[in-house]
Order: C-alpha cells, then structure tokens, then sequence
C-alpha cells in the first residue's frame, strides 16, 4: 500500500484521540487523566498524528498556506513526510537507557533521537551531552535553562525546538503566564532583569554571525557567576546542533509539545510549520 494512502488511513483512525489530548492540555488535566481518556499512555499518545494547526501565520509553512497548497497540488502531501522517517525505538535495542533518560524529562522519546538512531554513537553521544547541560546538579534553574533553548531556538528559526523548549519548561516548574510571555521577556514583569540579561545573552550567542559584545558579556557576569555563564551557554550551544539537525531533517513535531507551543506561543503566530504531521 502506497504510504501516503496508509497515512491518511491512520490518520483517520487516530483523529477521535488525538482530539482528546489536545482537549486534556488545553482544560489543564493531568497526564492519568489523558492516559484513561485516551487509552494510552502518555508516552503513545504523544506519538499520535497532529491535528491542522490553527491559522495564525500566513507565511509559508502555515496552516492556510499548506492547505492551499495541497488543493492546487495533490503531490504536495507527500512533501510534509519528514525527510528520514523516526525509526521505532525497538530498532536499536541496546539505546533503550538513552531512550529511558528522555521519557524521564519530557515524557516521550523524541523523534529527533528516533530519527538519529540510525547512527548509534551519534544517540550515546548526544544523550551524554544532553545529561550534562540539563544536569539537575547545576546551579542555573532547569525551568530557565530550557527558556534559554527557546530562546535560542527562537534566534535560529527552529519550530520543533522552540515547542519542546517551552514543554521541558513547563514540565520543570516554568508556569503558563511565564511561558506565554517568553517572546516579551524584555518588557514582562514575570522575568527579572537578571533573567532579562541572560536572554538577551543567548539570543546574541545563537545569531549568524555570533553577535556577543564584550559589554554584553561583562553586564552578563554582573548578574551570573562563571559556572552558571558555562551552563547558559552550554544550552545555547547543544540547541545550536539540535536546531541544524532538526530543521534540515524536519523532523515532525509531537503531540505533547505541539499542544504546549499552540497554547504559549500561538498567539504570537507561532506555528509548527515543516515539523506539522
């Protein structure tokens, strides 16, 4: 069977649940509550195809220029196929432990990871180095190291980083309204001028051409020591690799973080683009 015409099959049989766990998150329920409305865990769940996204960006990759697009060319369909399928996690038997560490931060293997099993040194690498940027051991807030992913994220364009950064947020303290003001983080009340500074600081470390100035790096060590500088930037640095990997694998979003990014970010046209399944 042609895999386009078994995808829209399976789409068609999972819409029913997937509508569901967008209705779970969006009404605040837990993860027991969509595991028993669902019938799965949340885990499987976040695995699920995605429902269209709302309209809230023209440009291309939005949802009303992907619709446009499919009704004027048939064949366009296939192109939103994520360029190397995510392999399921039984693939490579001997990654489970690394699989394991992500189930325990976000909920669900990503597809990223899924993706980049097809090279297992290069998984057993990464997960080594996401174990220290993101060790729990480190002086800078979990919550905040993952804004200064989305940040850079933001900075480098990447759709799929920036929903699970405001996930892994909010997974580790970061509250709703603190979220939701990540993108006015210069002019909120919510972010202190310590945490205002080192934004503006990954924001500039993330920029082509790298645009950290020696005045902003001594305003940073005013308000950080240089061990939390070295994690800031270890954050900054790992999601440089995860933006170039993600973006040109276009990798397709999950559930879970599809639904937190629409509900934090939507309203500032935040759309998931190329990663939408």
């Amino acid at each position: 069977m042609p895999t386009r015409l078994f995808s829209m099959k399976k789409t068609a049989r999972k819409q029913a649940e997937r509508q569901v766990l967008l209705d779970a998150l969006s009404g605040g329920l837990g993860a027991e509550t969509i595991e028993w409305t669902t019938g799965n865990t949340l885990a499987e769940t976040a695995l699920l195809p995605l429902p269209p996204a709302p309209a809230t960006c023209p440009c291309q990759g939005g949802s009303a220029w992907r619709a446009g697009k499919i009704a004027s060319d048939p064949t366009f369909e296939m192109s939103l196929m994520s360029r190397l399928e995510p392999l399921p996690p039984e693939t490579t038997p001997e990654l489970k432990p690394h699989f394991d560490f992500f189930l325990s931060t976000l909920g669900f293997t990503p597809n990223s990871v899924l993706t980049m099993q097809r090279k297992p040194k290069l998984v057993q690498a990464f997960a080594q180095l996401n174990a220290a940027v993101m060790d729990p051991a480190g002086e800078v807030e979990l919550g905040f190291r993952r804004l200064i992913g989305h940040v850079a994220s933001k900075a480098a364009g990447c759709l799929y980083c920036q929903a699970h950064t405001l996930l892994g947020a909010s997974n580790f303290g970061v509250s709703p309204e603190k979220l939701a003001a990540v993108w006015t983080y210069a002019s909120s009340p919510l972010y202190s001028e310590r945490e205002r500074v080192a934004l503006d600081f990954a924001l500039a470390a993330a920029a082509q051409p790298n645009a950290v100035t020696d005045e902003q790096f001594a305003q940073l060590r005013q308000h950080w020591s240089d061990g939390e500088i070295v994690e800031l930037l270890g954050v900054v640095a790992m999601f440089g690799f995860l933006n170039r990997w993600n973006d040109s694998m276009a990798t397709p979003l999950e559930a879970v973080p599809d639904a937190v990014a629409r509900q934090s970010a939507g309203s500032h046209g935040w759309d998931a683009g190329k990663h939408l399944r």
